[in-house]
């Protein structure tokens, strides 16, 4: 399987704010394993980003990219994994990232299922918005951006149980962290500059560091007690935190 996707978007006022471009390949072996590969390129053609400053001018984006792999093993096996893997650059070098995704899952017998898949990435971002400081729109605005280098975990593990053909439990549950450590603050100056670097201005500062840490969970219990009419009994469960100070 091959696609091709090209797509651009506007304002209402005419500034270009898209170009992408994308190319995937789906390939299925006679083992019955799946590759998977593709690309995406943007900012081949002038665009500019209307909402990175929140509120201020709109800023030239840099032309990136990013590829992706994937292999996915016999999906009519009781046990099935895959391995995906992805990396990105844009503005220059100056932003760029990699990330591994790995996923198994386990079909014991007809009643009962198990996955769990894991996400781990790493992210260097040149120019992330931090805060914008006066009135927003006015001459003596500041437009804050500065370097962010980021870390993200993430794992999500779900369990079906079927019991009888009208009763069935299905528990899911996703934790999540990321860090991150800003530095090279810095205001916008040039937005619509060609190069990444020629748009921003040093200032002096702190930027900080922060964590994020956040737990969801989902259980859903389905009782068909009768042909056509069916109880859930659902408990979610949540909880997050951002500390800005972390250990």
């Amino acid at each position: 399987f091959l696609n091709f996707n090209a797509s651009g978007a506007w304002t209402a006022a005419g500034l270009p704010t898209q170009s992408n471009g994308n190319f995937n390949w789906h390939v299925e072996l006679p083992s019955f394993y799946w590759v998977h590969v593709g690309t995406s390129v943007w900012g081949y053609a002038p665009a500019y980003d209307d909402r990175v400053a929140r509120g201020g001018p709109a800023v030239r984006r840099s032309f990136g990219r990013s590829s992706w792999l994937g292999v996915e093993t016999d999906g009519r096996r009781a046990v099935v994994g895959s391995l995906f893997g992805s990396t990105s650059r844009d503005d220059e070098g100056a932003t760029r990232g990699w990330s591994i995704d790995p996923s198994l899952q386990v079909r014991a017998s007809t009643r009962f299922s198990a996955s769990v898949g894991a996400g781990f990435g790493r992210d260097r971002i040149g120019a992330q918005w931090l805060r914008n400081e006066g009135t927003v729109g006015a001459a003596d605005a500041r437009y804050l951006f500065a370097r962010l280098d980021q870390t993200t975990f993430r794992t999500s593990a779900r369990v079906n149980v079927t019991a009888t053909p009208t009763l069935s439990l299905q528990l899911w549950a996703q934790p999540f962290v990321s860090t991150g450590d800003y530095s090279e603050l810095r205001r916008l100056s040039a937005p619509r500059a060609r190069r990444m670097a020629d748009r921003f201005a040093p200032v002096d500062g702190d930027p900080g560091r922060f964590a994020f840490r956040e737990l969801r969970s989902n259980s859903v219990l389905r009782w068909e007690y009768r042909p056509g009419s069916t109880l859930f009994l659902v408990w979610q469960h949540g909880r997050s935190l951002y500390d800005d100070t972390p250990g």
